[in-house]
């Protein structure tokens, strides 16, 4: 992305809106059996946000409106381990001093909890499911290819 794209009239919306009261946020919690492998996701989660440019922008004033200045790829986690941990501390993203999403994973001795933070005007509707879709994909990309799975259903092999 070149340094500098306007921000849409929407995403300034969600800009001005967003305040301590009421932050512009889109939440998804998704539920994995099994526990993520931290390296392999953090991978996965770079690849992923390399794909999508307001999700690495910083909303910078420019006269009197704002621009988007893309920045380093650096997925923002917090990584817990434990059921009985509370839940993270969910702070208010301010996509003018940082990134439009975070990542909060929270492991299980046999699931892995994920929260995903993005701010409003980075990412809504439909493309928070296209985004989440990507992570998925980078995320098997991420293993070995060259092993043949299996499962059984009564007597057919699938």
């Amino acid at each position: 992305m070149p340094l500098g794209i306007s921000l849409t009239h929407f995403e300034e919306l969600m800009l001005h809106q967003d305040t301590s009261a009421y932050p512009a946020s889109c939440f998804l919690r998704l539920q994995f059996h099994g526990r993520l492998l931290r390296d392999e996701f953090e991978s996965a989660a770079k690849t992923t946000i390399a794909r999508h440019p307001l999700l690495h922008s910083i909303a910078e004033k420019q006269g009197r409106s704002y621009v988007w200045r893309a920045g380093v790829v650096a997925p923002e986690m917090t990584w817990t381990d434990g059921g009985d941990l509370p839940n993270p501390k969910i702070e208010r993203l301010d996509i003018r001093t940082q990134h439009g999403l975070q990542f909060h994973v929270r492991l299980h001795e046999n699931r892995t909890e994920l929260l995903i933070h993005f701010h409003h005007s980075c990412c809504d509707g439909i493309a928070i499911y296209q985004v989440i879709r990507d992570l998925l994909i980078a995320y098997a990309a991420e293993f070995p290819t060259n092993k043949t799975y299996s499962c059984q259903r009564s007597t057919k092999r699938c």
